[in-house]
């Protein structure tokens, strides 16, 4: 069953994510736009659109002066964040917004040559992972029993897989599979970051 998942997952990850960097966030928090100004957009200035027409507009327009835009929208309890080129919903000040009340988890992929998971409750500084190296003490506070042994069984020599293994892990956490069908959902919205959230004076690691 989870050579399937890792399969499955892997195919989405080279067919969608493969050459360019790219970050999908999940947070349960139940209000869209508190959600959407967390990633320093407008939810006032949503567009609908899907994650294939937004990655065509942002890797075509990648030179100085363009806004970096993202792609929101739910999937059962959770709302999905697709950013493009984009890495706000790795940042420590973004997660601990987005599960200021709950829950969210974020995957940064190829950006820049790095792959990182990142997890955050409600109080807690964010757990990040980076999928590269050996498997620490971080996994063991994800909410995934078994979350080492999913990140082992990828291997350490085949980055695809691992990137599969880390959506496995997401999968367990959030309870929703990420799909083709819903990367190419029409009903999403499209946003500008034009205001993100400022960085912390004190470092996420460093607080109590």
């Amino acid at each position: 069953m989870l050579q399937n998942e890792f399969a499955d997952y892997g195919e989405l990850v080279s067919a969608w994510f493969a050459e360019d960097a790219t970050c999908l966030t999940w947070s349960d928090l139940p209000d869209f736009d508190a959600v959407a100004r967390a990633f320093g957009t407008d939810p006032d200035s949503a567009e609908a659109m899907n994650v294939e027409d937004a990655q065509i507009e942002q890797y075509n327009a990648d030179f100085p002066g363009v806004l970096p835009v993202l792609v929101a929208g739910t999937v059962g309890r959770w709302t999905l964040v697709v950013e493009p080129n984009g890495c706000e919903g790795a940042r420590p000040e973004v997660l601990r917004a987005l599960a200021a009340k709950g829950r969210a988890v974020s995957i940064l992929l190829n950006g820049p040559n790095i792959d990182l998971l990142s997890y955050a409750t409600a109080g807690a500084p964010a757990i990040v992972h980076d999928l590269g190296a050996e498997s620490g003490e971080e996994l063991t506070v994800l909410p995934v029993t078994d979350a080492a042994s999913i990140m082992a069984a990828a291997g350490d020599g085949d980055r695809l897989a691992r990137q599969a293994a880390a959506l496995v892990l997401i999968e367990r956490i959030t309870g929703e599979r990420l799909t083709e069908e819903w990367l190419l959902d029409a009903d999403h919205v499209r946003l500008l970051v034009s205001s993100p959230l400022a960085d912390d004076i004190i470092p996420d690691q460093q607080r109590s």
